[in-house]
């Protein structure tokens, strides 16, 4: 949602606190990720529900549209695991 308002807001009406709301929140995001032995967060304790993940990637992106590409090559790399893991288990 934050990164949804901030996006919205425009280069010239943005909220310097909701702009440092959102790059805090998205190194979080990136730090829980980038540390998961999966490409997708714990929903719950021991299961994981990998549409739970997609809004934060979503808030990576948006992020990186708005400040620039901070988080494109760990977003790519992200889709390549998503990627590997369904041609593992549907291929």
């Amino acid at each position: 949602l934050l990164s949804g308002i901030v996006l919205l807001q425009g280069e010239n009406s943005r909220d310097s606190k909701e702009s440092k709301l959102l790059k805090i929140e998205s190194e979080k995001i990136f730090t829980v990720l980038n540390n998961s032995k999966t490409p997708y967060l714990e929903s719950y304790p021991g299961q994981v529900w990998p549409c739970d993940t997609f809004p934060a990637i979503f808030s990576l992106a948006v992020y990186d549209k708005v400040y620039g590409n901070t988080y494109k090559d760990f977003i790519l790399k992200w889709l390549e695991k998503v990627k590997m893991r369904l041609a593992c288990r549907w291929g």
